[in-house]
């Protein structure tokens, strides 16, 4: 594993979830193009870090400009069908990014601050992956949701977003929340996996990492 890698990839994410809030606040920008833009640039610079096989990278790039492409088709022909494909694109590249990063994670005995950093990583693609997930729930079926408008002419990227991550550390301020069948099935799990990562893996990793350090200062003493 590449010293230090998952920094930067940490660092990529964490821009992912505060650019657009900001941008959108200090600039308007928001729309299709929006969505798709800061998710593949973003998210391909940080994977580039884990210096994975060109035949993933490869893969990993293709889902990107796939995704990109079908919204700025989604863009020109307003039509549902590609924003249904986008998603499904950007769906299958956050997943297989996770799956990347979670390989390098779970691979291994040495427990380092890096390797912690990518349990973390991949917690945060997590929300992302059941945010996309919503997204299209929203566009197949607006009234899933309380407290968002009734149409899916705007997916509502910051506000599924925001309540993916809010939903993952069940936080459940009740501002949006889910009233189909679907979306609170999706929501309930969304939930489960948070808690049990955080609680296992992350806790796990942490009390490793914990026990190496402590135990190495011990031998040194």
């Amino acid at each position: 594993m590449k010293q230090n890698n998952f920094a930067w990839l940490l660092v990529a994410l964490l821009l992912l979830l505060v650019a657009l809030p900001v941008l959108e606040t200090l600039f308007g920008w928001r729309g299709p193009i929006m969505r798709a833009v800061p998710y593949s640039l973003v998210l391909i610079t940080g994977v580039w870090s884990l210096r994975m096989t060109r035949k993933w990278f490869h893969t990993v790039v293709a889902l990107a400009v796939v995704g990109v492409a079908l919204e700025v088709l989604n863009v020109a022909n307003q039509n549902i069908a590609f924003t249904y494909l986008a998603l499904s694109s950007f769906l299958l590249f956050l997943l297989l990014c996770t799956f990347l990063v979670l390989r390098q994670v779970l691979t291994g005995t040495e427990v380092d601050l890096n390797r912690i950093a990518g349990a973390f990583c991949a917690y945060l693609m997590l929300g992302f992956i059941w945010s996309i997930a919503y997204m299209t729930l929203f566009a197949m079926d607006p009234g899933s949701f309380h407290g968002l408008p009734q149409t899916a002419d705007d997916l509502r990227l910051l506000d599924l977003q925001y309540f993916s991550f809010v939903t993952m550390t069940t936080l459940g301020y009740g501002d949006v929340s889910p009233v189909s069948d679907a979306a609170r099935a999706l929501a309930a799990v969304e939930a489960v996996i948070g808690q049990f990562y955080l609680a296992v893996l992350v806790a796990a990793l942490v009390g490793a990492y914990v026990a190496n350090t402590h135990g190495g200062r011990q031998r040194g003493d």
